[in-house]
């Protein structure tokens, strides 16, 4: 990576920010020309120390500076003195000071060293040529000393090393980078998540209020003839607030993201799959994390069947709602620019994909007509996958004649029925998730392509 970051006074924020945008993106060698130069001293050794910190181990930095201060020349791993196209010397700070020693010109005590080897070897107000022969006399000594033997043998070093590194191909190689480059796309997606918390914070105050109102509403629920109508309510009511709500957050979190990503991306500093991968493995494990706590809160207040295999059954079925959600959020937040209008083709998709989720119509009632769409609505899925895994579980239901509800159901095999659900294992309901994950998951991936290529 080649950085200019000759700038000076207003330009110096945007000397920071290319600095840290090509740092992020992990090169293997970075040349910086100047890059303190017109900041103030404090500033310029803070960067300094930043990018000496923040340096990958496997990083090399290559920079020039005119005028180091002492703090900043202690900070350099190898100085490279340069005068009259010869390089006088190349190596470590502290062996430069005792090079000169020995050439006769000691750093005075108390004095920096990058000022007294500028001074040294500036163009003294003498003849061209006395000042090139005393230039090539320290090129000629520092050539003969140990020095000069102790960097050629480190050169030689690493060159043996690199003899023996397997050749890999392009192929390899550009995965490789992709890989790097979603490593640290995931990254940032948790800065910002840290840094930017406001989306965050709307999300978990959702995710409470909505537990709120299901303790309020579903606490307790009895084992009697409306038990059915009961637990489908709460299975699609918690079903239909992830589908909404996750979108929701993706289509915000993308949003923010988005320019940054597209600048990186015309620069060639980033990737559309890192990108992706990066926003879809966030997004993932917020929804572990955010489903399973409210899981904690509410699902043994209110009467549904108590098991570890049923109660995290229940929290993956739950999961897979929110992914398919998430990914559909991803997919509207790289169709457009336009905030509201992602927001709105959210809703304008998740509408209707509610219609079918087997609540508002039974399953095996479901017009001809819209029997495909159906098939795209992770609620359904999810909603029988919650079903089957409580209902199956349910022998008896409680059934006293003498009051005015008829007895309807006499177990859970009948609830199911009643509702359209097959009484078979939940599993097979939750691997028909899959494609639509992958489904939004490409035509993210397409919205992503023809947006930053236009």
């Amino acid at each position: 990576a080649v950085v200019s970051t000759q700038s000076t006074g207003a330009d110096e924020e945007r000397k920071l920010l290319s600095l840290g945008l090509e740092m992020m993106m992990n090169p293997l060698i970075m040349f910086l020309e100047e890059p303190v130069k017109g900041m103030e001293f404090p500033s310029a050794n803070g960067v300094l120390k930043l990018l000496k910190k923040q340096r990958n181990p496997k990083e090399t930095i290559i920079l020039t500076m005119s005028q180091p201060s002492s703090e900043a020349f202690a900070l350099l791993d190898k100085v490279c003195l340069m005068a009259d196209g010869h390089m006088v010397f190349l190596g470590e700070g502290k062996d430069a000071v005792k090079f000169f020693d020995r050439l006769g010109r000691p750093c005075p005590e108390m004095h920096n060293p990058a000022d007294h080897f500028i001074n040294e070897l500036a163009l003294k107000p003498k003849s061209k040529e006395q000042f090139s022969g005393l230039i090539e006399t320290y090129t000629n000594q520092y050539k003969d000393s140990d020095l000069f033997k102790k960097m050629e043998e480190q050169i030689s070093y690493v060159t043996k090393i690199n003899q023996f590194r397997p050749d890999l191909s392009e192929k390899k190689k550009h995965q490789s980078n992709q890989m790097e480059l979603a490593k640290e796309n995931l990254k940032r997606s948790f800065l910002v998540t840290k840094r930017v918390s406001d989306n965050l914070i709307i999300l978990l105050a959702q995710s409470f209020i909505t537990c709120l109102f299901i303790l309020l509403a579903f606490v307790g629920l009895k084992n009697d003839q409306n038990v059915g109508q009961n637990k489908a309510g709460l299975f699609f009511y918690f079903s239909t607030f992830h589908l909404f709500c996750w979108s929701s957050y993706a289509t915000n979190f993308v949003h923010k993201q988005f320019p940054v990503f597209q600048l990186e991306y015309k620069l060639g500093m980033n990737g559309i799959f890192p990108f992706f991968l990066s926003n879809l493995l966030q997004s993932t494990s917020l929804i572990m994390s955010v489903v399973l706590l409210q899981f904690v809160v509410f699902y043994f207040a209110t009467g549904l069947h108590i098991s570890a295999s049923t109660f995290f059954t229940a929290w993956f079925a739950v999961c897979t709602i929110a992914l398919v959600s998430a990914t559909l959020g991803i997919f509207t937040g790289c169709v457009t620019s336009v905030l509201h209008k992602a927001k709105g083709f959210n809703v304008l998709i998740g509408i209707p994909l509610v219609l079918l989720g087997g609540l508002y119509l039974n399953d095996k009632e479901t017009p001809y007509w819209l029997v495909p769409i159906k098939y795209l609505s992770p609620i359904r899925y999810g909603f029988n996958a919650l079903m089957a895994n409580e209902f199956t579980q349910v022998d008896t239901i409680d059934c006293n004649p003498e009051k005015s509800n008829p007895c309807v159901y006499h177990n859970g095999t009948e609830v199911l029925d009643a509702y359209g659900v097959d009484p078979v294992v939940w599993y097979p309901y939750l691997f028909y998730q899959l494609p639509n994950v992958v489904g939004w998951c490409l035509s993210a991936l397409l919205a992503t392509y023809f947006r930053v290529r236009n």
